[in-house]
């Protein structure tokens, strides 16, 4: 005898809904209704196609059909209808228009709109899920708002950010996990609710929430942030929030700084410029096969980060952004670099093929306080100023004076 399990996998295998007579002689039962009753389950979803014609108001259903297909797949077809939509943060995908599309791409799918014969004709295809009703029996029902919300969250690929009560449903967004835009506006909350608790370290959830619709965030989300969106923003970042109670807490210190930057960071690329109220710190980790300072080969095997270099923000109300290529023009690497190939091309082209660059951003006075203690504890190579623990300062010292000195004669 067939069980749920079968059901699934004739369904896998056969990649598109089938109908109950379909599957009955797949799994060569004898009895249509036991594939029936196994199908009264919430493994899997029920499409129904109607071709229907109007007359006199009144709706007259001419022929209709049922298919069925396993909730995984129903899910799996989510994510490719929402990636083939290319989902973008202008969209504003809500659950509506996420129905919609769902709806229109099945009728696609199953053919449906090929089986209209007459222009007279319409056809219709939704689908329905199979719930418990109030007798707790499992029976097929028509999907909620929430129902279409959480099937785009269990394919695990999209983030749904929930409106508060003053929005609407169409300020519903579905956003990619690791998109660009998400990122950045998970970080953006971040440095906005450090800045607020490193002043008033007992804000409590309910405060926080006020101040930070009180604030001119530039994200992708819907004002005015609900407890549900800002809490789930957060949660994203609980290496840094702990949150229990109503109340938040900063985890961050200096061994937690130190080991996000020495993670694995991104390319070095010159064009990478930051907001004129940004403060934080930048590791430039050494990733490459031939390190140009012959005596420092083995000591940089062991401590990646050659240059730590600070941000800090601009002077108030400045509109140029600060931008990488001029921070490190500042840095005893630059020089060292520029004394050692003599032209921007060739330090740039450098940089691209052995630095890596792993950033970290706080409020300023945070900044200040923890960048001695990392600079004592990395001891970057080419940071001569202010780091004692530089065992090559006077070796860098003294090539970049004689280089200098050759330079001059």
């Amino acid at each position: 005898m067939a069980t749920v399990e079968d059901v699934i996998k004739v369904l896998e295998e056969n990649g598109v809904p089938m109908s109950v007579d379909q599957l009955t002689n797949v799994l060569q039962e004898e009895e249509s209704q036991r594939i029936s009753d196994l199908l009264l389950s919430n493994k899997f979803i029920q499409i129904i196609i109607e071709i229907y014609t109007y007359y006199k108001s009144s709706k007259y259903i001419n022929r209709s059909y049922e298919l069925y297909w396993s909730k995984e797949d129903l899910i799996f077809y989510v994510e490719t209808i929402l990636k083939q939509e290319r989902l973008t943060k202008q969209t504003g995908f809500n659950a509506s228009r996420i129905q919609h599309l769902l709806l229109t791409n099945l009728s696609k799918l199953v053919g449906s709109e090929n089986l209209v014969n007459t222009s007279e004709q319409r056809e219709q295809t939704r689908f329905r899920l199979c719930k418990q009703n109030d007798q707790a029996e499992m029976v097929w029902a028509t999907p909620t708002t929430q129902d279409i919300l959480n099937l785009v969250i269990e394919t695990n690929k999209y983030q749904i950010y929930v409106p508060s009560k003053l929005s609407t449903e169409n300020d519903y967004l579905v956003i990619e996990r690791f998109d660009h835009e998400l990122s950045k506006t998970i970080e953006l909350f971040r440095i906005s609710t450090l800045k607020l608790m490193r002043n008033n370290p007992d804000i409590s959830i309910r405060e926080l929430i006020f101040r930070l619709n009180n604030l001119a965030i530039p994200t992708i989300l819907p004002k005015p942030y609900s407890k549900q969106t800002i809490l789930g923003i957060l949660k994203q970042n609980e290496k840094h929030f702990e949150i229990e109670n109503e109340k938040i807490k900063i985890l961050i210190n200096t061994d937690l700084v130190a080991a996000e930057l020495l993670e694995l960071g991104t390319k070095f690329d010159k064009d990478v410029e930051f907001d004129p109220d940004t403060a934080g710190l930048l590791s430039f980790q050494y990733n490459g096969n031939e390190f140009p300072l012959e005596s420092a080969k083995e000591y940089i095997k062991l401590r990646k980060i050659i240059y730590l270099a600070k941000i800090a923000p601009k002077e108030k109300y400045s509109f140029f952004k600060i931008e990488i290529w001029d921070l490190l023009k500042e840095s005893e690497l630059y020089k060292f670099l520029m004394n050692l190939y003599h032209d921007d091309s060739t330090v740039l082209m450098w940089l691209e093929n052995n630095i890596t660059i792993k950033s970290y951003f706080d409020t300023k006075n945070y900044i200040d306080e923890i960048y001695p203690l990392l600079m004592s504890r990395f001891a970057p190579i080419f940071n001569l100023e202010d780091n004692p623990g530089n065992l090559f300062a006077t070796t860098l010292r003294d090539m970049l004076e004689s280089k200098g000195n050759e330079s001059n004669e």
